[in-house]
């Protein structure tokens, strides 16, 4: 059976309720007005056509359609009024976000019950052109030799309102021609430019026969020479004569987008395939922890990291070396770009990795280690060259900087052309470089294979220290002290454990560092006019705070303290946020240090709109971070600063959620009516065998959760952590390194409900830059979503 014909099987009954009239709406485009008579179709045939697979990350165009219907037929909802309390999706504000939810449930009403999200059917060899294995892109005809520049398109062919009538195609093709074309051609049918006799009116499906015909289309990034196919069709009526239609040019527009940068980009949190823990096996981690833990599959009958079933049961990832998803803002951006227009295509280069920063990781190689889970010793390339090497046929342009170690970031000689300022600490400078050097070309170099149109960016977290920083609120002092090896020191091998204080400190550097990033973006990437408006840089959201602003955490009301302390009961090391008394000191260090970043970023960057400035504003005036000090008013760098999503996602931070009663009895029937939904629970499931034989795990079955499931909550808990990604080192499972691995990797990032609230905010900034500069006739209408008017 075809991969269409089971995809079909699985998804048809969720997908048949989506009316004929929505889908001719919204999936196809109109070339031409489709209500004409039976007797002017005769002479005058029209055209409709649209592009298979708009989205050229998946190979497998399937995985494409399954979410455009779904992202469809969310477009057509009315669009509520927002309600905090209820969240209700609303199609023109959260289109992401409602698509999210509405592809998922297709997924979880399709499948049976377990925690697999809708991307993991994507990940077979055959689905992507990413190469999960061998981390590239793949290379045959569907992907080209180069990923980043196609050589065709392949389109979707019929004449409406003809059902009665056969339809023979004609292609005649102009520009530069691939020389793989005519093989493509002729498997589409198209044997010397012609294709046989087909029903005219085909009705819409899903699968690959949901066009009358198929067509290639030869594509050129040299837009001074238009490559494209001039298509006609005759058309054959019962007692008629063939009537023949103009030629129609089809010239299919290919969209260039860029993701980079940091977790916040990659999607962290959200493993496209999560790991399978064992329903009824336990572990316990490390001598202070004496909780029977659910483990992954073989964890406690193998107990080391290297069987073949534990492997086997790990999370699956684009990149595992990067924990880079389908689930990540930037690529839910650019994925619903695809969306937006029929006649167009989104070529998708995704680099975001976990852990960079500006210096390590988008200008110099990321570093990997055995030690942090990966079955081999390397590293990964610098993004800025890993896209250079696509992009660029040659490199005719250098970057080339020292890195200067000083407690002065404003010194004279940190202003030097030449020169890289960082913050002088020796934990914090865990690399083992002292200069980077670049190559790539520039947007006015004759080495561009084609300019990129778009760059998604994330980057700066990491910069100033914000994940040890909050480490160090949340591990309990007295415990660390007892552990061997000293958790203070472990950590310190993966990154600085400090107070919020020297994030301050790191602030202080980072201004410059995002200049010296805009020069080497303007050096070695070809970003289209050299306009750096096409980089949306991302805010970070706000996961650890609550709606008390920076003196308070969840309101700090006991209930609140309860849920916080609930969600990291993974491991007696952790204490949580919240004292006897309120919060820990430290904990408004690192909020003042992740308020500032925030709100200096705003001053440093251009919001997309006035609109989203005002809002801005008003959510640094009054909202949790209006004491966070003064702004930056430096001058702008010129990219463009997303931060709309921050009030929506507000409301759904790390204590949103209830935590759940224990089992009443030894069948682990709950005490209380009414209780939470799995997805909802803070508190992680343990094991009992003395007390409840039979139960898979105590306060729920771990059948019930769903990671993917909507929730109030949109942030990953450390037991979120450890029951989705439930990452390893090597060695013997039960250690309290790997613990701290499990619990750890993921934790205080976006659910995927999350990362599409942020996607939301870029997709409309994007689209407001694509209406700006490039007019209506770029895109086409989705219900009104993707229009430029205002």
């Amino acid at each position: 059976m075809r991969r269409s014909a089971l995809f079909r099987n699985v998804y048809a009954p969720t997908l048949r309720g989506v009316v004929d009239a929505l889908l001719v709406a919204i999936v196809w485009c109109f070339c031409a007005s489709a209500d004409i008579s039976a007797a002017a179709t005769a002479t005058e045939p029209q055209i409709e056509w649209q592009v298979y697979n708009r989205f050229r990350f998946y190979q497998e165009p399937q995985a494409f359609r399954r979410y455009l219907y779904a992202a469809a037929a969310e477009a057509k909802k009315e669009d509520l009024a927002f309600d905090k309390d209820t969240d209700n999706c609303r199609s023109k504000s959260n289109w992401i976000l409602c698509s999210e939810r509405a592809l998922q449930q297709d997924f979880e009403d399709a499948h049976a019950k377990g925690p697999l999200g809708w991307a993991s059917d994507n990940l077979g060899k055959n689905d992507l052109c990413w190469d999960r294995e061998h981390f590239e892109f793949v290379k045959n005809d569907v992907c080209g030799d180069n990923f980043a520049v196609p050589n065709t398109h392949r389109i979707l062919l019929r004449a409406p309102g003809l059902a009665a009538a056969q339809c023979s195609w004609h292609i005649e093709t102009f520009g530069d021609i691939p020389a793989n074309y005519a093989k493509l051609a002729n498997e589409n049918g198209f044997t010397g430019g012609l294709h046989n006799a087909t029903t005219c009116d085909c009705p819409i499906k899903l699968d690959e026969d949901a066009a009358c015909a198929q067509a290639e289309i030869p594509y050129s990034a040299d837009e001074t020479k238009p490559t494209g196919a001039n298509i006609s069709v005759i058309v054959t009526l019962p007692g008629q004569p063939p009537a023949t239609s103009k030629p129609l040019p089809v010239i299919v527009k290919d969209y260039l987008v860029v993701g980079m940068g940091d977790s916040f980009g990659a999607g962290v949190g959200n493993p496209d395939r999560p790991a399978r823990i064992g329903r009824f096996d336990s572990l316990a981690y490390g001598s202070v922890n004496s909780k029977q833990l659910p483990v992954r599959l073989d964890a406690a009958k193998s107990g080391t990291t290297s069987s073949q079933a534990f492997v086997a049961a790990a999370p699956q990832w684009l990149d595992v070396r990067c924990f880079r998803s389908q689930y990540g803002p930037e690529f839910k951006t650019a994925l619903h770009l695809a969306i937006t227009s029929p006649h167009a295509s989104v070529t998708y280069l995704d680099f975001a990795c976990n852990g960079a920063r500006i210096l390590e990781g988008l200008m110099a190689a990321k570093a990997l280690h055995k030690s942090d889970g990966f079955a081999y010793d390397g590293q990964v390339p610098p993004q800025i060259s890993a896209v250079a090497d696509l992009v660029c046929s040659s490199s005719d342009s250098a970057f080339n900087q020292k890195i200067l170690l000083t407690a002065k970031p404003n010194s004279a000689a940190c202003k030097a052309a030449d020169t890289i300022c960082e913050y002088n600490n020796a934990i914090y400078r865990d690399y083992n470089f002292s200069s980077i050097a670049l190559k790539g070309c520039s947007a006015n170099s004759p080495h561009v294979r084609r300019p990129i149109d778009y760059v998604l960016l994330s980057i700066g977290g990491n910069d100033i220290g914000f994940a040890p920083m909050v480490a160090d609120v949340v591990l309990t002092t007295d415990e660390v002290g007892i552990i061997p090896g000293s958790l203070a020191d472990y950590l310190s091998s993966r990154g600085d454990l400090e107070t919020g204080d020297i994030g301050l400190k790191r602030l202080g550097y980072l201004r410059s560092k995002y200049e010296k990033l805009r020069d080497a973006f303007s050096k070695l990437l070809p970003i289209r006019d050299n306009d750096q408006s096409r980089i949306f840089v991302a805010s970070y959201p706000m996961p650890i705070a609550a709606g008390a602003g920076l003196d308070g955490l969840c309101d700090a009301t006991e209930q609140n303290r309860q849920n916080a302390d609930a969600s990291m009961d993974v491991h007696t090391a952790l204490g949580g946020f919240l004292g006897l008394h309120g919060p820990k000191p430290q904990l408004r260090s690192v909020l003042v240090a992740a308020c500032s970043l925030n709100r200096w970023r705003f001053s440093w960057f251009a919001p997309p709109s006035d609109d989203e400035s005002k809002a801005a504003e008003q959510w640094f005036k009054d909202g949790p971070c209006k004491s966070s000090g003064d702004v930056d008013v430096s001058t702008r760098i010129p990219w463009t600063y997303v931060s709309g999503f921050s009030e929506s996602y507000w409301p759904h931070g790390f204590c949103a959620g209830q935590s759940a009663p224990a089992p009443s009895d030894a069948d682990c029937t709950p005490s209380v009516a009414g209780e939470p939904k799995a997805a909802e629970r803070l508190n992680i499931p343990t094991h009992d065998p003395g007390e409840a034989p039979n139960c898979a795990a105590t306060p729920y079955d771990l059948s019930d959760l769903r990671p993917y499931h909507s929730r109030r909550r949109w942030v990953r808990t450390m037991n979120d952590a450890f029951l989705v990604t439930n990452w390893h080192g090597s060695g013997a499972i039960g250690t309290f390194e790997n613990a701290v691995l499990a619990e750890s990797t993921g934790a205080l990032h976006a659910t995927a409900e999350g990362y599409a609230a942020i996607a939301d905010s870029m997709f409309h900034s994007l689209l407001s830059h694509l209406c700006a500069n490039k007019g209506a006739a770029e895109i086409e209408a989705v219900d009104g979503l993707s229009t430029c008017t205002k």
